[in-house]
């Protein structure tokens, strides 16, 4: 008897960014932080998880891969904002998107349409979009 195995990655992590409502100060890193690693590879249900926080901005760098999808898992909860940043595919078949979560909470994440057998996606908190947006926010 066969069994069909599907291979899933969670993974929970938390971002390290200046408290909700507070603009970002000599104490907030300065620099973009990696939240997120991962390679997706094949053509499995696969996804990962992690813990995203509102107001903040964050870059998603897909490669290998046509498409990203990101979502919450809590009915009730608004979706966030994802969006192509750039308008083209870059050198290395990497593929940037924005996303602006509107509920700290975790966010599923599945790509589609692999090109070479396996997809590496990072999440990075955007320092600079992440301080424009809560000085916006605070007006």
């Amino acid at each position: 008897m066969r069994h069909g195995w599907m291979i899933t990655a969670a993974l929970a992590l938390t971002v390290l960014t200046p408290g909700r409502g507070q603009v970002a100060d000599s104490s907030s890193p300065a620099r973009d932080t990696l939240v997120l690693a991962y390679e997706f590879s094949g053509p499995r249900n696969e996804f990962v998880r992690t813990t995203l926080e509102a107001g903040q901005v964050y870059r998603v760098e897909v490669t290998g891969a046509r498409s990203a999808q990101i979502r919450t898992l809590e009915q009730g909860v608004q979706q966030p904002a994802f969006s192509r940043a750039e308008s083209g595919v870059r050198a290395s078949g990497t593929i940037v998107f924005e996303l602006r979560p509107f509920a700290t909470t975790t966010y599923e994440m599945r790509v589609s349409d692999l090109r070479d057998g396996s997809a590496p996606v990072k999440i990075w908190w955007d320092a600079r979009a992440s301080r424009a947006r809560q000085k916006v926010q605070q007006g």
